[in-house]
């Protein structure tokens, strides 16, 4: 067969291809290290909110499975042969946009492992002797999933609560772990038992502070509902955790934003800005959770590393004329929810005595 002929037919059984779309160099296999049961090996005609659909029964979790993956650089790619894990149980791995610089932020991650998800080096499910020291392999990669809940996200301006709470418990007052809640949306809207759910109130609006634009509103989590019984527009639920009382008429969402792949053209995009702290506050420092303008639709996901930069500097030459000082190295955050176009994340170290401001730029090194 001539190579024209087989690169075009190659191209026609790619996987994750979008009609009209040029497809990226093709990388061979991805991710065969990995085995088990619940590793997907890809096939013609996939794409991974089709194997969400039929290999977890919800195509919703594409997110959290391309988190999983990061050898899935863009998820309306992927390709026969490519391994796909599909333990959403296991940590978010540690994920980085140039693997080369992995070293940078081996001491950082460990550090705020133990500062911010109280972790210890000490895998429970490895014996490690005073002769021979954790490494990194020994260390728990993620721990992030109460962080998540306690910083919360920002609800674009474009979208709506998708649900509310409509009824507690033997009409209480308020509602504790434990407990059953009723939500208003059912069968109609898609919601299956088993689905969880997020509940929020919707606080304080987000200005952009460099484009003055408003982004949305800050979301604040107060507990997750599990979904056990589903009607046509109603659906019974069971408080699985709280973060204070849970009362009715609060909202509640799923994990990750409603994006249905292939109709969302992704773009990587990793310069952005720092545009929120949690609580609004005006200074940020380690351990703090911040606000990025940048999300799933720019190739962002859960467990990426960004560089918060300073601005350049113009001093005066005391020869004549003016020179720039070249922008700084400030700190570094990791992403620990993504969204549509903004994420939540956290500040894993900070260099310098240079103050993290709103507005700060972020780039990937």
């Amino acid at each position: 067969m001539k190579p024209v002929i087989a690169i075009l037919l190659f191209m026609m059984t790619m996987s994750g291809a979008a009609l009209g779309k040029v497809p990226p160099p093709y990388p061979g296999p991805r991710g065969t290290d990995m085995t088990g049961e619940k590793v997907y090996v890809v096939v013609k005609g996939d794409t991974l909110w089709d194997i969400c659909g039929t290999q977890l029964d919800n195509p919703w979790l594409w997110v959290k499975v391309w988190e999983q993956n990061p050898h899935i650089t863009d998820p309306n790619w992927i390709y026969p042969g490519d391994h796909i894990s599909l333990d959403l149980q296991a940590p978010v791995p540690e994920t980085y946009v140039k693997p080369e610089n992995k070293e940078l932020y081996a001491e950082e991650d460990t550090s705020i492992r133990e500062f911010i998800f109280k972790e210890t080096a000490e895998d429970p499910a490895t014996e490690v002797s005073e002769e021979s020291p954790a490494t990194e392999e020994t260390i728990p990669v993620s721990g992030s999933g109460e962080t998540k809940l306690q910083g919360g996200y920002i609800l674009e301006k474009h979208m709506e609560p998708f649900g509310a709470i409509v009824e507690l418990e033997k009409k209480k007052d308020f509602g504790v772990h434990g407990e059953e809640v009723y939500i208003n949306r059912g069968t109609k809207d898609r919601v299956r038992e088993g689905d969880h759910f997020f509940v929020y109130t919707i606080e304080e609006k987000v200005t952009h502070p460099v484009t003055y634009e408003t982004v949305g509103s800050m979301v604040k989590p107060r507990g997750i509902v599990k979904v056990l019984e589903v009607y046509d527009d109603l659906s019974r639920c069971v408080i699985t955790s709280q973060m204070e009382a849970i009362r009715k008429g609060y909202y509640i969402g799923y994990e990750y934003p409603r994006i249905v792949l292939n109709e969302k053209n992704i773009k990587p995009d990793y310069e952005g800005y720092i545009i929120y702290f949690q609580g609004g506050t005006r200074l940020a420092s380690r351990g703090s959770i911040v606000y990025i303008d940048r999300g799933l639709k720019q190739g962002v996901k859960a467990g990426m590393h960004f560089a918060i930069m300073g601005k350049p500097r113009k001093v005066n030459d005391p020869q004549g004329g003016v020179t720039t000082i070249p922008a700084a190295l400030k700190g570094r955050i990791r992403v620990i929810n993504a969204r549509e176009n903004n994420s939540t994340c956290i500040i894993v170290s900070v260099t310098g005595d240079e103050e993290i401001r709103l507005g700060d730029k972020i780039e990937i090194q």
